[in-house]
C-alpha cells in the first residue's frame, strides 16, 4: 500500500492525503502484526497467553511496522527520484539533439499557404511588429503572422537574436563587426549586448 500512497498523494504533494493513508495503513499494519503475534507466535509457537488487547505490544507492533514502512518508503522514493533523474537526461538529450539538427523542418503559414523549410535554408528574419519576414538561401522571402520572440523559440542554438527585430543564422554569417553582421548581401544591426563569442562559435564549426 506504501507503493501506492507516495505516487498517489505525496508525489502530487497532497500531504494531508498522504498522512491519513499513512496513519491508516500504520494502525491496520500494526493491528495485524498483533494479532499474528498473539494467535501464531505467543499460543501456537511459545504456549503463552497474554492479552490480545495490552496496549504494550499493539504499540510495539505499530512501531515495528514504522521502522519497516520507512525502509520500504525511502527505497521507493529513490526509485523514483532514479527514474525522474532518467527522464529528464532523456528529454534534455532529445531538445538538444532537436535543438542541433541542421535537418529541423519549420512550418510557416503565409498567405493561406504552408511552407515546410529545412532550418539550414533560412539566413535570416526580420521582425515587424505583428509580421516576421523569413530571407531564405534562394533568395525566396516568406512573411508569416508571428513575433519575433515566437519565431526563434523552435529553431536550433546556432539562431540568435541578433537585435530586437532581428534573428540569424550564424553559421550563414560572411562577417561582422561592432556595429553589424553580413550574411551575403544583406546587412543587419548588431545589438550592443551581442559578443563576438555568440557569432563565432558556430561559424567556426560549419
Amino acid at each position: 500500500m506504501m507503493y501506492w500512497l507516495i505516487p498517489q498523494y505525496l508525489v502530487k504533494k497532497q500531504y494531508q492525503n498522504f498522512a491519513i493513508g499513512y496513519l491508516v495503513l500504520l494502525i491496520t499494519a500494526g493491528c495485524l502484526q498483533r494479532l499474528f503475534d498473539h494467535f501464531f507466535y505467543q499460543q501456537l509457537m511459545l504456549n503463552v497467553d497474554s492479552n490480545l488487547l495490552n496496549i504494550t505490544p499493539v504499540f510495539k507492533s505499530i512501531i515495528l511496522v514504522n521502522t519497516t514502512i520507512i525502509i520500504a518508503a525511502v527505497y521507493k522514493v529513490f526509485q523514483l527520484f532514479l527514474f525522474e533523474q532518467q527522464q529528464v537526461k532523456m528529454l534534455t538529450e532529445q531538445l538538444t539533439q532537436l535543438k542541433n539538427n541542421d535537418n529541423l523542418l519549420i512550418e510557416l503559414k503565409s498567405n493561406r499557404r504552408t511552407h515546410h523549410i529545412k532550418e539550414s535554408q533560412i539566413l535570416y528574419i526580420e521582425g515587424m511588429g505583428n509580421y516576421v519576414n523569413y530571407y531564405l538561401e534562394n533568395d525566396e522571402k516568406i512573411t508569416v503572422y508571428s513575433s519575433i520572440k515566437a519565431a526563434l523559440e523552435p529553431l536550433p542554438a546556432h539562431f540568435i537574436r541578433l537585435h530586437r527585430s532581428y534573428i540569424i543564422n550564424t553559421k550563414q554569417i560572411s562577417s561582422y563587426n561592432h556595429e553589424n553582421v553580413n550574411i551575403r548581401q544583406h546587412v543587419i544591426p548588431r545589438g550592443a549586448d551581442i559578443t563576438d563569442e555568440m557569432l563565432t562559435p558556430y561559424k567556426s564549426s560549419s
